[in-house]
């Protein structure tokens, strides 16, 4: 008869420093996972800010008259991004877009863009 004197399973201490390592793994990983979902956050928003002020100089052309977006209730938005117009955005009626200044606060960051022509785009400064 064949006897195994090896144990099955494994001992406290190999559980305890398996956890510790899965812990010390978890807190030099989570910050930088967190951080990148506020990034892309961040980028969501900001292309949902520039969806809506490109469509400006659609407007003026429609309207067949000068766009002067100076209250940031101009840019339909739906998230819950805090607009500021900083300097006015201003479109011309056949639809160049002469620049502006935007400060958007998103989650506790503000962010500054320079809505550039002719057509509106946003950079960030």
């Amino acid at each position: 008869m064949y006897h195994n004197s090896f144990p099955k399973g494994f001992t406290l201490i190999e559980l305890l420093v398996t956890l510790v390592l899965l812990g010390l793994i978890s807190s030099v990983v989570s910050p930088a996972i967190f951080k990148w979902m506020e990034s892309r956050e961040a980028d969501a928003k900001r292309t949902e800010l520039q969806n809506a002020v490109s469509a400006l100089p659609l407007k003026a052309l429609f309207a067949n008259t000068n766009q002067i977006v100076t209250d940031s209730r101009d840019i339909k938005i739906e998230s819950d991004t805090q607009i500021k117009i900083e300097k006015p955005i201003t479109v011309t009626k056949n639809g160049y877009c002469v620049g502006g200044q935007i400060t958007a606060t998103i989650g506790d960051t503000v962010y500054s863009y320079n809505v550039d022509a002719p057509f509106c785009t946003i950079t960030r400064m």
